[in-house]
């Protein structure tokens, strides 16, 4: 992959694996609640790295169409059900034996 290769790939893969979990509760949104879009401060304090790191990796997201921006500055990630399996919907419980 491009983007593991890159200076800071491996950051930026670790941040994308993060932002796909945190978006599975919004339907592909990154949101911090139901109504509060994360930044790219909140995104850094969420995945423990740095501000600058976040928002060059935001930036390298966006080229490829990994990341969008949509109405109210929210970030949405448009492949999230795609990675998931369409069908898969988040509701924050976990059937035992069950797999994802």
């Amino acid at each position: 992959m491009v983007l593991e290769g890159s200076k800071d790939g491996i950051l930026y893969v670790n941040i994308l694996l993060k932002l796909y979990l945190k978006s599975l509760r919004h339907n592909g949104k990154l949101l911090l609640n139901e109504q509060t879009p994360l930044s790219a401060e909140m995104i850094a304090l969420l995945t423990r790295h740095e501000v600058g790191t976040v928002e060059r990796a935001m930036r390298a997201f966006m080229q490829p169409g990994l990341v969008v921006v949509r109405e109210n500055d929210i970030y949405y990630m448009p492949e999230i059900e795609q990675k998931t399996g369409s069908g898969y919907s988040y509701n924050g419980n976990f059937k035992e034996g069950e797999s994802l």
